[in-house]
């Protein structure tokens, strides 16, 4: 979208001693809870901190404007120590942007709930676009490859598998609240015990089906393509790119009700993003049972997630931003 508007692209890294040396106009930062990722030990988490911030610094008194894409309100699953890390950097750099963006309208406020100093820079939003979908089978294909019955109503998640995600109590409760016959496949790679956990379940749990290790695009896809419900009972979250890349691939999604999945159902359609209260139901799953069935071999309208449907919000915010407009031969931005 920024290359449509005219700025040219490039990757930067900001835990890096470079970005203050090369003048540009904008620098966006898209996850800046990687370095919460990478870090081996707190200390070495406190020295990227102060990288990351003191090139803003550089970055700021040579003229460049931050953008940051909101993704997350902070790392998910985080210790105490790391928590209190994360507050310090974070206001840091609300205090350092000049504009943010969010993905669906209503997170915005979730963000400014969280970080008050974003109420005073501009904002907007761009939905999370669809997925250019690599896996070229179809469903029964799918399933042929992953050894599922064609007829059987799956139900299942794939990516990361972490304890936020809460999939350990969703499998434990699978068989009382999902229709008979139904199976549960959770694919990927697990973390911080979730895989032990789901291991030993698929020993006692009939309906489980548990597949365990790294995934592909290609086989994250196959498994995406192969589901009739995809489920992510997330106890937090901002957005969710699972959910719109399991919708790029005609699954029908259940996830909990918070703003994001509230504006994709008002969006994309509440028969194909199922959104619930508290806890996962039988009630949940069979609305979604019966919606997989009648949508079976759809795929659903995501033109509104489409960079083209966002593309003027998008230059919007960063004229607010004071980037230099250039209409000249064409609308765009910044310096080539």
């Amino acid at each position: 979208m920024l290359a449509h508007l005219g700025l040219s692209v490039r990757h930067g890294n900001p835990t890096s001693w470079k970005p203050p040396l090369q003048k540009v106009d904008l620098f966006v930062i898209h996850w800046p809870d990687a370095i919460f990722w990478s870090s081996k030990s707190v200390a070495q988490l406190w020295l990227l901190i102060l990288q990351v911030i003191t090139n803003f610094v550089f970055l700021k008194l040579r003229g460049t404007r931050i953008l940051w894409f909101v993704h997350n309100l902070q790392p998910h699953d985080l210790q105490l120590e790391r928590r209190q890390a994360w507050d310090v950097y974070v206001s840091a750099l609300s205090q350092l942007i000049d504009g943010w963006i969010t993905l669906s309208p209503s997170t915005a406020g979730v963000a400014v709930e969280r970080y008050p100093e974003l109420s005073r820079k501009p904002q907007s939003f761009i939905w999370h676009p669809p997925y250019f979908i690599g896996y070229n089978g179809n469903c029964e294909q799918a399933r042929q490859e992953l050894g599922l019955a064609s007829s059987a109503l799956v139900y299942g998640h794939a990516g990361q598998l972490r304890p936020y995600k809460k999939l350990v109590p969703l499998a434990e409760r699978f068989e009382q609240i999902a229709p008979p016959g139904s199976k549960l496949l959770i694919a990927g790679l697990a973390k911080d015990g979730v895989d032990c956990a789901l291991a030993e379940l698929s020993n006692t749990v009939a309906a489980l089906d548990f597949r365990s290790g790294s995934l592909t695009s290609e086989d994250f896809e196959r498994v995406l393509t192969a589901l009739d419900v995809f489920i992510a009972p997330y106890c937090s979250f901002l957005h969710s790119g699972a959910l719109i890349h399991a919708l790029s691939c005609g699954c029908v999604v259940v996830a909990p009700r918070v703003p994001f999945t509230s504006d994709l159902a008002e969006t994309v359609g509440s028969d194909w993003v199922i959104v619930y209260n508290g806890e996962i139901s039988a009630v949940t799953l069979a609305k979604a049972a019966a919606s997989a069935r009648s949508l079976a071999g759809e795929k659903p309208d995501l033109f509104t997630l489409e960079p083209s449907a966002n593309l003027e919000r998008l230059a919007e915010l960063l004229a607010s931003m004071k980037l230099r407009l250039c209409h000249a031969g064409g609308s765009h931005l910044g310096k080539k």
